[in-house]
């Protein structure tokens, strides 16, 4: 590596499966791929909620769906902010 420093673990392993050049990082999603992975996890937390509350108003809670849904809240919350940091650093196209 000439001059850009040490790569984490993380963008070593995708230079080596060649997703990224090396000293470069990965391009980030465009908005509209972003909106949609909120939506799709968004509704993966319901649907996980919803049956975790099935199980639990039955007598057997299944805590397999809990943890689901914790991970879907997680990885929607994780989207909304790429997406909040995407509408941030978008270029002003108003300017000429």
């Amino acid at each position: 590596m000439t001059g850009s420093g040490r790569r984490n673990a993380w963008l070593r392993m995708t230079d080596m499966m060649g997703l990224t050049e090396p000293g470069k990082k990965a391009p980030r999603p465009s908005r509209r791929v972003l909106v949609f992975w909120v939506v799709l996890w968004s509704l993966n937390t319901v649907l996980w909620l919803s049956l975790a509350a099935v199980e639990i108003s039955r007598g057997t809670p299944d805590y397999l769906h809990l943890i689901l849904a914790v991970i879907s809240i997680v990885l929607a919350v994780a989207y909304f902010v790429m997406w909040l940091q995407s509408k941030k650093t978008r270029p002003d196209s108003n300017l000429s």
